[in-house]
């Protein structure tokens, strides 16, 4: 369980189950009570916020929707009377030193990481740091260079690009695989978890699931060694981008698109919107890469 899916779930649960006023409900109160960053407080609440469970009013406060709560109640009932839970300090920390890393390769630059230094920022032991690291670098994020330290990999737009370009083609060749597997059904469902928001201050829902869907049914295993082995540093800049609200909002138009082809069974448009959504969906990523200096890089310490 992600940290932003516990946050999620325990919030649910406790609303339900309290009367606390509906003003207690912010970014910073929400992150003091989890001892946990902004960042996966703020992702739980944009998915409450796209599922009706919480709403924002004009003045930008959250308050909670008691029918959608009960009605999501309803269909789980293990929300009322929920296990004894507790957030996991190290995984706060993983989400913050992860968050940490990912703008620091966006700037582009192959800074190199102390384990102490960083242990330092963020209050923890060196032997946290050190084995949140070695997850980082199994995700491509960081390479540990004997007696310098851990460096970051800085983003380039030729790396983005070469990877696009063969996912392309792998994404192009698993959906003509995947073809007689998939099944209209889930394909519905992924559309109902890909909703544009309905007013202006409303959150999208969005859920990028479809891409391991149709690997899945796929069923190539070369197709998805690729991803298993390439895919996981992109990821994590992928994620820090779909923060961003207009972002998550193309995204949706452009799953959407892919979904409604696959279902009207027009392999032709499903494939060029597939293309299509792979090769635009990165504006913030183009936006931050082309306002840096990409020349004179040097390595740095941190």
């Amino acid at each position: 369980m992600t940290i932003t899916k516990f946050i999620k779930d325990d919030l649910i649960a406790r609303i339900f189950s309290s009367s606390e006023q509906d003003e207690s409900l912010t970014l910073g109160g929400i992150a003091s009570h989890y001892s946990v960053s902004i960042t996966p407080v703020r992702a739980a609440v944009q998915e409450l916020v796209a599922e009706g469970i919480l709403q924002k009013g004009e003045n930008r406060r959250l308050g909670v929707n008691r029918d959608r709560l009960n009605e999501r109640v309803a269909t789980s009932p293990e929300i009322k009377n929920p296990k004894a839970k507790n957030v996991d300090p190290l995984q706060s920390h993983i989400q913050e030193i992860s968050d940490y890393t990912v703008r620091l390769s966006i700037e582009g630059e192959p800074v190199f990481l102390r384990e102490e230094s960083t242990a330092k920022r963020f209050g923890i032991s060196r032997s946290a740091v050190r084995q949140i690291f070695s997850g980082l670098a199994g995700h491509g994020m960081l390479q540990h260079i004997p007696r310098r330290g851990w460096q970051i990999r800085p983003l380039r737009e030729k790396d983005l690009d070469e990877y696009i370009e063969v996912r392309i083609a792998m994404e192009l060749q698993a959906l003509k695989l995947a073809r007689p597997h998939l099944v209209d059904k889930d394909i519905r469902n992924l559309l109902d978890r890909n909703r544009l928001p309905a007013t202006p201050t409303d959150e999208p829902l969005c859920d990028d699931s479809l891409h391991q869907y149709i690997s899945q049914k796929a069923d190539n295993r070369y197709i998805a060694n690729f991803f298993e082995q390439n895919s996981k540093y992109f990821s994590l800049l992928f994620d820090w981008e779909a923060l961003d609200r207009e972002t998550k909002i193309q995204t949706v138009r452009q799953h959407r698109d892919i979904l409604e082809a696959i279902l009207c069974k027009d392999w032709s448009l499903a494939e060029s919107a597939l293309q299509f959504h792979i090769r635009h969906n990165h504006p913030l990523l183009r936006k931050r890469m082309r306002e840096r200096f990409s020349s004179g890089s040097q390595a740095v310490e941190h």
